[in-house]
């Protein structure tokens, strides 16, 4: 097998074959009817009806590990030794033989991506291929994908093209919406309550977008339950994107139930009710970004940083310029990642809920997040305080230090995350200081929920008071 060989074997294989004879990728892919779109279109696709898409990476399991395209399922075309392989070739040797030995790469993978195909129910869905700069692997999966008798669209300018159009828009003059921000001590139950509201309230996640709760021990609670990390900056920033972008919650979405309501009590539409359809169905393809201020040209195909601050300035008077987003109060960085400039600064203006929380119930919070009901989080979260120990004890004492160390090893998980929650997270992590404009407790999830809501409108409302 090819993939087999080593550097040596490689090289003398590829010596072997007569480049004279191989059609270049132009020619190969030049009778094929491809269907292109650009990334504006894409994303927009994918806002309206995510669930009539197959979007495909065809880019190497690694690349596609570090940042890809919200939605996208990875078929590597070259996997990351035969794309080693190639670009290899293509260096030392010569491109016709580079692009002989990636057909030989990809050619045999045709049974394995039909199968790919049917698992993801790709005869009921417009299917889509993007590899980095949409160029030869993009374009040769199509041509197989095509082979099988689907019919795929490429992205022009392939993944670079939405790094771009995130980098654009966290590149604008100022965050276009609203926000909100939940602070409060840990384990106050500020993600819970974000994830309580976000079906009906737009919500921005950022410990989610980096799998990460902030603070030093803040990767435990992924690492127990074997969520992958957030690999870059790059990824971070393209899921704190995807959360503004595609949510889909807020005012058209109680206005669509409002209306759904009142057809199922008349039994037929009133035309009143079809006009609040069409207009919220109309208010839910604009909160396609409020980006969409036509579409850039083809030849450009990204959205610039300045028509983004056009629009942004545009759209001040619109209905979702209004759109208003919950976020919990962050510092500057979750992890090892910087919060995009524009959002920070936003978050500092915003108006802020405090979640509060009785000791016990932050105590039991935390217990589940960083432990977990199997006790799993015991020996990461010894490992991570010895690996810091220095820090740790100029933090909390020595005396402090030995006793939580002492407790992790008993399995007194309760008593060590109270110690840590007084000696530690309370001292350390303190609100911005900001006057909240209510104060919400959550021990009783039900009734906080219903209270937050309320607090929500409220600002809102103050927002769009003339």
């Amino acid at each position: 097998m090819i993939k087999d060989k080593d550097s040596k074997e490689l090289f003398e294989y590829v010596r072997s074959i007569d480049t004279s004879t191989i059609p270049s990728l132009k020619e190969i892919l030049g009778s094929e009817k491809n269907e292109k779109v650009d990334i504006e279109d894409l994303l927009n696709s994918l806002h309206n009806k995510q669930k009539d898409i197959l979007l495909i990476d065809a880019r190497s399991e690694k690349e596609f590990d570090e940042s890809s395209i919200p939605f996208s399922f990875n078929f590597p075309v070259l996997n990351n030794s035969e794309r080693h392989n190639t670009g290899l070739v293509y260096k030392k040797y010569s491109r016709s033989a580079a692009l002989y030995l990636a057909m030989q790469y990809a050619d045999p993978k045709a049974d394995t991506l039909s199968k790919f195909l049917s698992i993801n129910n790709a005869a009921g869905k417009k299917i889509y291929v993007y590899c980095w700069r949409g160029g030869g692997r993009s374009g040769y999966l199509a041509k197989m994908i095509r082979d099988l008798g689907y019919e795929p669209a490429t992205l022009i300018g392939g993944h670079r093209s939405f790094r771009k159009y995130v980098n654009d828009f966290f590149s604008i003059k100022a965050f276009p919406f609203k926000l909100i921000e939940l602070s409060g001590l840990t384990g106050s139950g500020k993600t819970e309550m974000l994830k309580a509201v976000s079906d009906s309230i737009p919500v921005i996640d950022l410990e989610d977008a980096a799998k990460h709760y902030s603070s030093l021990l803040g990767q435990i609670p992924y690492e127990i339950k074997n969520i992958p990390s957030v690999k870059n900056q790059s990824a971070f920033e393209n899921n704190i994107f995807a959360q503004i972008y595609f949510n889909k919650s807020g005012e058209c979405k109680s206005q669509s139930e409002e209306c759904k309501s009142q057809s199922e009590e008349c039994k037929s539409p009133s035309e009143e009710c079809k006009s609040q359809s069409e207009e919220c169905k109309s208010q839910s393809d604009k909160l396609s970004f409020e980006l969409k201020i036509g579409h850039t040209p083809a030849s450009n195909s990204q959205l610039s940083a300045h028509s983004l601050t056009q629009h942004t300035q545009h759209t001040q008077h619109t209905q979702h310029s209004q759109l208003t987003y919950l976020i919990e109060s962050e510092s500057k960085k979750v992890g090892a990642f910087e919060i995009p400039k524009i959002l920070y600064d936003k978050m500092q203006s915003a108006p802020s809920v405090r979640i509060i929380s009785s000791m016990d119930n932050r105590v039991k919070r935390i217990v589940n997040d960083y432990f977990g009901k199997d006790m799993k989080g015991i020996e990461p979260m010894k490992h991570k305080l010895k690996e810091k120990e220095g820090f740790f004890r100029q933090q909390l004492s020595n005396k402090v230090f030995d006793e939580l160390i002492e407790l992790l090893d008993r399995g007194k998980v309760h008593d060590f995350t109270e110690i840590m929650i007084k000696e530690y997270y309370d001292k350390k992590y303190k609100d911005k200081g900001k006057k909240p404009a209510a104060e919400i407790s959550s021990d009783d999830p039900v009734s906080a929920k219903e209270e937050l809501m309320s607090v929500y409108k409220k600002i809102v409302s103050e927002f769009v008071s003339p």
